[in-house]
């Protein structure tokens, strides 16, 4: 299978500029023969706090007739995280669709970033997700998740065999986010995709860094500039290294 990566600076709290850059980030890897697109964490405006609390119709569930339809038009999966509201409550949610535009999954961010006030706009999310795709078996997670290994070894326990984890990882601990991706591939014999955005954004300069490791812990791919980046996976190698 092939996977895209979209690596770029997130345009801070303009969403309809940062959802026609995905438009055509998805007609890219269409061209490319992808089956799946990833995107970073808040791709449509970072953590803006207007467009979190207040810009309901860039919200889930909202927002998400319009990511199926770029998901049909180019016949490819897409994985994001966006604002998910319910009620007075908001939890930052990573989606999951299908190349015909079928949510396949939704996760509710388990870990929110305290020194980036995360916690201040957002609920956290209680429950591990996985689900069996045409890519394979799939588990997810996002961002500050990739500190806490029990989440993955549960994910792994249940039959996951890659983990897709969006990101707003910070420049300063970039070395961080590149080991631990590996440790959760190492430990877990799965490939771990990571797509991070880049630049500065607001106040925070991110790190970029979007990376593919592989369940022996070799780096297939890592991210040397902005664009789309498309890597060929083989899900069965995790199968033939598990036995």
């Amino acid at each position: 299978m092939k996977i895209s990566i979209a690596q770029y600076s997130i345009a801070f709290g303009k969403p309809l500029e940062n959802l026609d850059l995905i438009r055509q980030l998805a007609s890219s890897a269409n061209e490319q023969g992808s089956d799946l697109l990833m995107l970073p964490e808040l791709c449509l405006h970072g953590y803006h706090k207007q467009t979190i609390l207040e810009n309901l119709q860039y919200h889930l569930p909202e927002i998400q007739p319009i990511l199926a339809e770029i998901a049909r038009d180019n016949s490819v999966d897409i994985i994001g995280t966006f604002v998910e509201r319910e009620g007075d409550t908001r939890y930052n949610t990573l989606i999951h669709l299908s190349a015909d535009g079928t949510l396949l999954m939704s996760y509710r961010k388990t870990h929110l970033f305290k020194p980036m006030n995360e916690h201040l706009f957002f609920s956290s999310g209680d429950r591990y997700k996985i689900s069996d795709s045409n890519i394979g078996t799939v588990g997810y997670a996002v961002c500050y998740d990739l500190r806490f290994p029990e989440l993955f070894r549960r994910m792994v326990h249940h039959g996951a065999e890659i983990f897709f984890i969006p990101a707003e990882w910070p420049s300063e601990r970039i070395d961080h986010w590149l080991a631990l991706i590996k440790a959760r591939a190492i430990e877990n014999l799965a490939y771990v995709v990571g797509c991070n955005c880049n630049g500065l954004i607001y106040k925070t300069n991110f790190g970029g860094n979007s990376i593919v490791v592989s369940p022996w812990g070799e780096i297939v791919f890592l991210a040397d500039r902005d664009g789309i980046h498309t890597i060929e996976i083989d899900l069965e190698s995790v199968r033939l290294l598990r036995k």
